[in-house]
């Protein structure tokens, strides 16, 4: 069955653990009736009963077949193993985790890495809009969802039309060549029949040519004899033996038993040798089945539920280096489904995974490296480790390498290089999609479009305005300062912004002082949300080009911004000043 929401939470905040009353107004019964008010499924432990690897595979099943990871942050969620492990779980399955803070305590440290970078639901400092963002967090992404579920449906059945229509030529051609070894085989046959019978007929004629000449021979004696004729000649003859037909049989016999009892001896040495090949076949599981197979079979007796026949054809599969079984072996590892609960197996079936390209368990051996899990925390081996799982396309990989990029982690800092990274992910799927676009949003790269190769921002206003300056490889950047005749090299369409044109910047949007990768500026928010970032001097202020004269003056019209102003002025077209480019 499938589900809208899983529902994370400490057993604790939803009844007395010693009484086992519900508590009234709890705010797992105010979340559970909010999802029922809208109509959205959920998975929820209603009678608490975690205990064994049973409910460890029932809790893994769940989550597999919600939607959505909701997570409710308390101080007795924050201490519990359980909700622990359900987290990582929901992670390593590329959940959309949803965290809803219902107090202010912290994250514990195991899920910190998993949580932080999340877009959370602060409750304490909305109540009046916390539970609305939640609905609409929820139907946003599963509406999100059944659009890229239908274009893959889409895609799958060209797919299988082009495999149907591929079988069908290859059942064609195969009918062909047994239609050309079928003919072949019965001219074979044909031409031994018409062979064999040739020479039958040859020794028919050798002794009907051998009687006819004894037959003419008697003759001419006969008429020699009774004086019919004067002389007589004997024709010379051929020696001709026609055996009796019971030597022949006999003779016939004989061969025949000869070879039967060369052929029994042959067969019994064969037949002895089968058995001896088929009983080590047998004895081989690795010979009988491929990896794969193994692997296949494993999934089979995981859907009907029988660890531990799961787990052992998944461990036979990952101990020949199917990369696939490993990855599971290392899942059910760190959660001690089946097995003993040991981290430090994780580790090493997740490395071998991740060695032969398993981009799941590349990502995820990151993550054991990023925060300790069963290795010594190393933030360079985990980059290291992104980076492998990001250039397969692994969307939550690539999100890691932006956020490693933005503020330094085991790697230098980059923010252009973090937008690359983030831009690829907000292309990818899952979770970390919508992760990677809010973290663009943030750093004001969130682009609409591009032109020649340079992005700009539709802010509702009557031209587009670029994402940088002119000369800078992030928005953060001021790139650079230049004499107003300085011509650009954006191609064509690209344009510095009118007179007017900044105005209705300054009127229409709304003004923000803040500060983005340390350096300060404007964060410009127009009227359909879409925002720029420009930077600013925070000491001298900066000054940007427009394309015209100030008024009837022959100085040039440039916008001037500091922390405390923002207006349009008239400069000297010598002066070195930053360009933020605008195109129709």
């Amino acid at each position: 069955m499938q589900y809208d929401v899983f529902i994370s939470y400490a057993r604790k905040d939803y009844e007395d653990l010693q009484t086992k009353e519900i508590i009234p107004g709890n705010i797992v019964s105010r979340i559970k009736q909010l999802l029922d008010d809208n109509k959205l499924t959920y998975w929820f432990d209603e009678a608490g009963i975690y205990s064994g690897d049973q409910f460890a595979g029932v809790i893994a099943d769940a989550i597999e077949q919600s939607t959505v990871f909701l997570y409710i942050s308390t101080t007795a969620s924050n201490d519990s193993k359980w909700t622990i492990n359900e987290i990582a779980t929901a992670k390593h399955m590329d959940k959309k985790i949803i965290p809803f803070r219902y107090d202010e305590s912290k994250y514990n440290k195991s899920i910190l890495m998993y949580l932080a970078p999340l877009d959370h639901i602060e409750y304490p400092k909305n109540k009046d809009k916390a539970f609305g963002q939640l609905i609409a967090s929820i139907k946003t992404y599963k509406h999100t969802l059944e659009l890229a579920e239908q274009e893959s449906r889409r895609a799958a059945e060209i797919a299988k039309q082009r495999e149907q229509e591929k079988l069908e030529k290859q059942k064609q051609e195969l009918e062909k060549q047994l239609r050309i070894q079928e003919i072949n085989k019965q001219l074979e046959t044909l031409y031994t029949e018409i062979q064999k019978k040739q020479q039958e007929r040859a020794s028919i004629d050798i002794v009907l040519d051998g009687l006819e000449k004894q037959r003419t021979n008697m003759e001419n004696e006969l008429a020699f004899l009774t004086g019919k004729a004067s002389s007589y000649e004997p024709i010379e003859e051929d020696v001709v033996v026609v055996p009796g037909w019971k030597a022949t049989l006999s003779s016939i016999w004989e061969t025949t038993k000869r070879h039967m009892r060369r052929l029994y001896r042959f067969l019994l040495a064969t037949i002895a040798g089968i058995a001896i090949l088929f009983g080590i076949i047998l004895s081989l599981p690795s010979v009988r089945y491929t990896p794969e197979e193994m692997y296949q079979r494993g999934n089979t007796y995981s859907k009907k539920g029988n660890i531990k026949k799961t787990i052992r054809w998944y461990r036979k599969a990952a101990e020949q280096g199917h990369a696939e079984a490993q990855a599971n072996m290392g899942l059910y590892s760190i959660q001690g489904i089946g097995v003993d609960c040991d981290t430090i197996q994780a580790v090493e079936w997740y490395q071998k995974a991740a060695e032969k390209g398993h981009a799941v368990a590349q990502y995820i051996l990151g993550d054991f490296y990023y925060n300790g899990v069963g290795v010594t925390p190393d933030t360079i081996q985990a980059v290291e480790w992104y980076r492998k799982a990001a250039e397969q396309g692994h969307t939550s990989a690539q999100h890691m390498m932006g956020i490693a990029y933005e503020n330094g982690y085991g790697i230098e800092c980059s923010e252009p290089t973090a937008i690359e990274w983030y831009r690829k992910a907000a292309k990818g799927t899952g979770s970390a999609q919508e992760e990677a676009k809010n973290a663009l949003a943030r750093l004001h790269a969130l682009a609409d479009g591009e032109a020649n190769g340079h992005e700009y921002v539709d802010l509702g206003l009557s031209v587009k305005w670029a994402t940088c300056n002119v000369g800078a490889s992030s928005p953060s950047i001021f790139g650079e300062s230049v004499e107003w005749e300085k011509k650009h090299n954006w191609g064509d369409g690209w344009r510095k912004p009118t007179r007017n044109e900044m105005d209705e910047l300054i009127k229409k949007c709304n003004w923000k002082w803040t500060t983005l990768n340390n350096q300060t500026g404007y964060s410009v928010e127009g009227p359909n949300g879409n925002r720029i970032f420009l930077p600013v001097s925070k000491i001298s202020g900066s000054t940007y080009w427009s394309s015209g004269f100030y008024g009837y003056s022959q100085r040039f019209c440039a916008l001037t911004l500091s922390s405390e102003s923002i207006w349009v002025s008239d400069y000297n077209d010598y002066c070195n000043f930053s360009i933020r480019l605008v195109i129709e």
